[in-house]
């Protein structure tokens, strides 16, 4: 299995998911916990990237 692939995907997802929540909800004040809302979108993000990448390369290594 390609683990280094699978997490970089899933980073690039959370940075990606990351930055357009916080472009689309213009969060200005970044101390705030509005501004948590969008690492959170963007950490569920990044794990069903983690998840779909991993049995996306288990289904691969079988055959299926």
């Amino acid at each position: 299995m390609d683990w280094k692939n699978i997490i970089t995907r899933a980073v690039l997802t959370f940075l990606q998911a990351g930055l357009a929540v916080l472009v689309v909800t213009g969060v200005e004040n970044v101390d705030s916990l509005e501004a948590l809302k969008p690492a959170g979108i963007a950490a569920v993000a990044a794990l069903l990237s983690f998840v779909y990448n991993v049995v996306n390369q288990m289904v691969k290594k079988e055959g299926v």
